[in-house]
């Protein structure tokens, strides 16, 4: 489907639109939308306290992808209604049978204004607490550049990578050195499961360091 320029169209609070394929007055759509030869799609989004969208179609799936973190993203099938949309920054398009038929919409919702702050209970923090890292220990060191690493990229740090950047901290460790080491402390926190593969080790012990550094 060939580019046309891009157009911007507000919702006002309280206010509705509808998108869709046909621009027929019985579609009565707001925004037409490209689509590919035989294609039907229709969606009314809302705006109020949140972004919600219902999809009219009949067979074919609104996706929804979170542009801040595209590995985020919901479908909803043909018929589904008042669907909050997730994401302050979102792209939706229409698929039929996993097949793209629409060109794709940018949604701006509504800026989240309040945040809630969960705070972690002390027994999913306690494993990590017994096990007493104080700063300037490797195993201290090994973990706040597990941590620090995969947050750049929100992917399980490779030992390679976490081994070169303790070498910037005046850390020598090989990537087998390690390995060794976060299987011992994957070992200490978790004992009751040594069968997951390596990448959940790492984000179960990253999870439980950003758990512990928010807990009273």
């Amino acid at each position: 489907m060939a580019s046309t320029p891009p157009r911007r169209v507000d919702v006002t609070r309280d206010g509705s639109l509808v998108l869709g394929s046909c621009h027929c007055v019985r579609c009565s759509v707001d925004i037409t939308l490209r689509a590919a030869p035989g294609a039907w799609f229709r969606a009314e989004l809302h705006l109020g306290d949140d972004l919600w969208i219902s999809n009219l179609s009949l067979d074919a799936e609104l996706w929804l992808v979170d542009l801040e973190n595209p590995e985020l993203r919901v479908r909803a099938p043909a018929g589904h209604r008042r669907l909050v949309v997730p994401f302050e920054f979102s792209e939706a398009s229409f698929h039929v049978g996993g097949c793209a038929v629409s060109e794709r919409l940018t949604l701006f919702g509504p800026e989240q204004t309040e945040q809630v702050r969960s705070m972690p209970c002390d027994e999913s923090v306690s494993s990590i607490k017994r096990l007493r890292l104080g700063k300037g220990t490797i195993g201290a060191a090994v973990l706040d550049e597990l941590c620090a690493r995969t947050a750049e990229t929100g992917r399980p740090a490779s030992s390679i990578d976490i081994a070169e950047g303790l070498g910037h901290r005046g850390v020598a460790l090989t990537a087998k050195g390690v390995d060794r080491h976060l299987d011992h402390l994957f070992r200490r926190c978790f004992p009751e499961d040594t069968s997951r593969a390596r990448g959940w080790k790492r984000m179960a012990l990253v999870s439980l360091v950003r758990r512990s550094r928010v807990a009273p």
